[in-house]
């Protein structure tokens, strides 16, 4: 699901879970892992990183229709707390986007505390509310901090999927560079803010990240899984994969 290579400090992580790295209970799972991974071995930062043309394509919705509320019930949790996992790490986490990062893998990327994007038509976005589902709680927050306001309603309630220099505009990107010094551009500022004192970065990051804590209310994320589990939004979800994947 994750391969693993640690270069001068600075951990390689890449995505390699079937076609898309969907996000599934399995891939939720493991990606808690290997933030909690990280943050134990003796590595000074991480680079996160995909596999050929995708990055992330978001949660793994064909598993959603077969499975229905039974397996929501089991998956949202530990999908809410790879999230979680991602932001907590103390650690630098750099996202190498190498290709699509569409609706979990847009959060995904703006989990990562900088992020480079590989020249190209990767197209990257958060279409959740044209899927017909809710954000969960933490996921919004970190759009919310990532998109920049007058972005902020195309990309969100618009489901609008960007590229290049737009996706720079809208906050999912920090740089463009050539897909061939993707990783390597990626590593370079792994390096850079690894170069910080460990306590000092670690405190920032945890200032940094604490507002997006305290923009979820109690009880939001109970609400949100309310909402996914309904047959309303089930239905939703069934429509959108009919007519996206058919």
């Amino acid at each position: 699901m994750f391969h693993l290579e640690d270069r001068d400090g600075i951990r390689l992580l890449r995505m390699q879970h079937g076609k898309a790295n969907a996000f599934d209970l399995e891939f939720a799972l493991a990606l808690t892992d290997a933030m909690e991974g990280a943050e134990r071995d003796p590595v000074d930062a991480v680079v996160l990183t995909g596999t050929g043309n995708i990055f992330s394509a978001g949660v793994d919705l064909h598993r959603v229709v077969e499975e229905g509320a039974p397996y929501l019930e089991t998956f949202l949790p530990p999908l809410d707390r790879s999230f979680e996992s991602c932001l907590r790490l103390t650690k630098p986490l750099v996202a190498a986007i190498n290709g699509h990062a569409i609706a979990g893998g847009g959060v995904l990327a703006c989990l990562c505390d900088y992020r480079v994007l590989g020249a190209g038509s990767a197209k990257i976005g958060v279409p959740e509310l044209l899927v017909g589902v809710p954000f969960p709680p933490v996921a919004l927050e970190v759009i919310r901090a990532a998109v920049p306001l007058d972005h902020f309603r195309r990309i969100v309630l618009g489901g609008q999927l960007v590229s290049g220099e737009a996706a720079v505009a809208s906050g999912f990107a920090d740089e463009i560079v050539e897909g061939d010094r993707l990783e390597e551009s990626a590593a370079e500022w792994a390096r850079r803010l690894a170069s910080i004192p460990t306590a000092t970065f670690a405190q920032h990051k945890r200032d940094w990240r604490a507002p997006l804590f305290a923009g979820v209310t109690d009880g939001a994320f109970a609400e949100v899984q309310r909402v996914w589990k309904s047959p309303e939004t089930l239905q939703a979800i069934a429509n959108y994969v009919e007519k996206t994947f058919k």
